[in-house]
């Protein structure tokens, strides 16, 4: 949406003084609602997702979603609301470990307790102590919407006073331990944890944007004690209404500027200024570049889609998983139970990898066998063979100590060696 077609559209009707833009039928007009003239309630969000920011993941929907909890019937134990205080709490005992409703109604008690100063009670005497929230025991959960909103509020203020919360301001400003005068951060656009408005627009009201969801504050002068804020939109579309709203103003500005240059500079000037202002907030708001708001509130429905997504699919596995227990259940209760004891072997794996190790062992044993028997068969030919070796030795052995015996000696038998060798001594 860019300004040329905004100015094309037809043109609402004048604004009184004052007069705050009129909501869409998705805002809640009920003037007993948390979106209406309640300013406690942003305050307590935009610090909670600020210093809790594991909250956006859990409550996707916002402050949307919250306010939606707390119109839940008193008495009621709201999960969302739960969940918030829960958070709350562990900001001052992170070792908690009872979230029960009754639990959480105990601490809130006793945080209640360590308040000194309660800001309603002023010196001109506009509250008194019987006005604080759950007066005499009062459950939590048993207050209305606004007492529990108050509760909160006051939790948040007590909150910020904690040493870890303290700590993050202190880096979020930039702020040292020794030299606090001298490095600061004052500029809300790099500061995370500071809320700027918007925008102003021409009678000089001032729009808030707490998170990137399509809920638009819109409030007076900030500073003043009686200064509410009103939710102005709910969805997209009521962003688009809102930014062609002003835009549309934007434009008759500019063209009754143009009537009275030549005649009044002062009001010239004036008028300039708020066309530009009311142009600036139409450009914020539904701008085509890539930081207006509403672009912000694209990425962020893409980003909680994806969550959706990822939830549903494990809420879905987990149910299979569920469902297949309940089927092994009922599966082994029909079976008839085995009287033998179960193995040691649990895993399926493990069990194929034993059996294919027994089959190795079963053809290596096989093949030991067969090359046992085929050294058998080798060791008996040639025991064989050494048997006929030496049966041949033998019987040429003895047919030479034959032929020995049946061929006279040449030199003598030993009794004719004997008697020459003394007949030559003789003489």
């Amino acid at each position: 949406m860019n300004l040329s077609s905004m100015i094309n559209a037809e043109e609402p009707r004048p604004k009184l003084e004052g007069e705050i833009p009129a909501q869409s039928n998705s805002v809640h007009t009920d003037r007993n609602h948390p979106s209406a003239n309640c300013w406690e309630l942003p305050y307590v969000w935009s610090a909670l997702t600020r210093f809790i920011p594991g909250l956006r993941d859990e409550i996707l929907e916002g402050v949307r979603e919250l306010e939606d909890a707390l119109m839940a019937p008193p008495s009621s134990v709201h999960p969302t609301v739960l969940l918030v205080m829960e958070s709350i709490m562990r900001i001052f005992k992170p070792q908690m470990k009872n979230v029960e409703a009754d639990a959480i109604n105990k601490h809130i008690h006793a945080q209640l307790s360590d308040i000194k100063f309660w800001p309603e009670e002023d010196a001109e005497g506009l509250a008194s102590p019987e006005q604080r929230p759950l007066q005499d025991g009062k459950s939590f959960w048993e207050a209305e919407w606004r007492e529990k909103v108050s509760v909160m509020r006051h939790l948040v203020d007590l909150m910020l006073s904690t040493p870890q919360i303290k700590d993050y301001i202190e880096k979020s400003y930039r702020v040292s331990t020794v030299e606090r005068h001298r490095k600061r951060r004052d500029d809300p656009i790099e500061n995370p944890i500071v809320l700027p408005p918007l925008g102003e627009d021409s009678k000089r009201q001032r729009l808030w944007v707490i998170e990137d969801k399509p809920r638009v504050y819109i409030s007076g002068n900030p500073w003043k004690k009686s200064t509410t804020m009103t939710a102005i939109t709910n969805t997209i579309e009521d962003v688009e209404a809102l930014a062609k709203s002003y835009a549309m103003s934007s434009y008759q500005t500019e063209r009754k500027a143009a009537e009275i240059v030549q005649h009044d500079k002062m009001m010239w000037k004036q008028l300039i200024n708020q066309s530009k202002k009311e142009k600036d907030l139409s450009e914020l708001l539904a701008g085509q570049w890539d930081g207006s708001f509403i672009r912000r509130c694209e990425r962020e429905e893409a980003r909680v889609a994806k969550i959706r997504k990822r939830n549903k699919e494990r809420e879905e596995a987990e149910m299979h998983l569920a469902k297949q227990i309940e089927e092994q259940k009922a599966m082994g209760s029909r079976k008839r139970k085995s009287t033998k004891k179960p193995g040691f072997v649990t895993d399926i794996k493990d069990e194929d990898i034993d059996g294919e190790e027994e089959d190795d062992d079963a053809e290596t044993e096989g093949e030991a066998e067969e090359d046992e028997l085929e050294d058998d068969d080798k060791d008996a030919d040639n025991f064989k063979e050494e048997k006929e070796d030496t049966e041949d030795t033998q019987s040429r052995r003895s047919k030479r100590q034959r032929n020995q015996s049946q061929t006279p000696s040449k030199q003598g038998t030993p009794s004719e060696k004997s008697t020459r060798s003394s007949s030559r001594m003789n003489n």
